[in-house]
């Protein structure tokens, strides 16, 4: 499916494990942000809210992707999860189609 959407011009984000990171930018999907152990950020301090996101952003960094997203994991969020965001220059994505 990913090649074929490459084929066609079409662009997508989506916000992988980890692991999956450097399969996605070689096959042309730029990855967005998400929480490192795929975790509700909602009830997060703020060290810990940081930790998981600067990690996965660092791990974005490694394979050249600077992302200026997250999606949070399940779609969990409320305004403490904006207001984190906010402070780190990221915007808030969710799913527009789900495969």
């Amino acid at each position: 499916m990913t090649l074929e959407l490459s084929r066609r011009g079409v662009r997508r984000s989506l916000a992988p494990a980890a692991e999956a990171t450097g399969g996605m930018v070689w096959a042309g999907i730029r990855p967005g942000n998400r929480a490192w152990d795929n975790g509700d950020l909602s009830g997060r301090t703020e060290e810990a809210f940081g930790g998981q996101v600067e990690r996965t952003g660092e791990r974005l960094v490694s394979f050249g992707v600077a992302s200026s997203c997250l999606r949070p994991p399940y779609g969990r969020t409320n305004q403490h999860v904006g207001d984190l965001l906010n402070v780190r220059g990221l915007r808030l994505t969710k799913w527009s189609q789900d495969t």
